[in-house]
């Protein structure tokens, strides 16, 4: 026993399994796994045997920071060999840790999704409201086409009635006979007519000045909730992205420690 505690200082972390003598249970022998796969075995007395030994002898390995290492280990090799747990964990400390991990991650990950969700609806809430407005406007749109058929067609009356009236008037100036009564009262009716018309024509005109702005701030908001809706997009494309690089490097970090192995 005190050979093999010899030995074992002599040789620290070293990738040399040393193995127990007959008699001795398997749990004296512990290992450590290195940063580059290889594994080191230190042995831990038990009973009256670790009681005869000196203290510096029966602590592990990775305790004794006293011990100077041997010259053939260069300083690299000394650091990948260190243990890759806790400076008082356990592997199943570390395997309990690396769980509690794990909980967390498929915890945050739940809510990332649970997110994600929300988020989607959101936008086809979006969407909807976004198909009405588009809807609204084309109808606004063809409301304004119609106002404008409208007042063109008003607008060729009253120019067609000022031709009359103009050509009734040149034609009673250059008649022998001019019934002044009677001209004096169509004339009245006339520009009583025409004053209406220009009414009507002022009326339409602040109309379609109301419906063009109104159709200006329609295309002016979907413009907006178009760019929101593209915007929300490609937030979630990146996060979405971003935590699948998070998760690999994690899960990457945790094959890592143990050598190659899965939990």
């Amino acid at each position: 026993m005190k050979f093999r505690a010899l030995l074992a200082r002599s040789f620290p972390r070293t990738s040399t399994k040393l193995k127990a003598p007959r008699g001795v249970r398997n749990s004296d022998t512990s290992q450590t796994s290195t940063s580059d796969g290889t594994y080191s075995y230190y042995t831990i007395g038990t009973g009256s045997e670790t009681d005869e030994l000196p203290d510096s002898l029966q602590r592990p390995l990775h305790y004794q920071s006293d011990t100077a290492a041997p010259t053939m280990l260069n300083t690299t090799a000394a650091r990948r060999a260190s243990a890759p747990f806790g400076s008082h964990e356990t592997p199943a400390q570390e395997i309990a840790r690396l769980r509690a991990i794990n909980f967390d991650l498929a915890q945050q990950l739940e809510k990332a999704e649970q997110d994600l969700e929300r988020r989607n609806a959101s936008m086809a809430e979006m969407e909807v409201d976004l198909v009405r407005l588009f809807e609204k406007s084309k109808k606004q749109e063809a409301k304004q086409e119609k106002l404008e058929a409208e007042n063109e067609r008003l607008q060729e009356e009253v120019g067609a009635e000022n031709e009359r009236l103009r050509a009734q008037v040149k034609r009673l100036s250059t008649s022998k006979w001019t019934p002044w009564r009677g001209l004096k009262k169509r004339l009245v009716e006339a520009a009583e007519t025409l004053k209406v018309a220009e009414n009507q024509i002022a009326g339409m005109k602040y109309i379609i000045k109301d419906l063009t702005r109104e159709r200006n701030d329609l295309r002016n908001n979907l413009d907006k909730a178009v760019s929101e809706l593209h915007d929300l997009q490609m937030r979630s494309v990146g996060r979405r992205g971003s935590r699948t690089d998070s998760g690999m490097h994690r899960h990457s970090s945790v094959h890592s420690s143990f050598g190659g192995g899965f939990i």
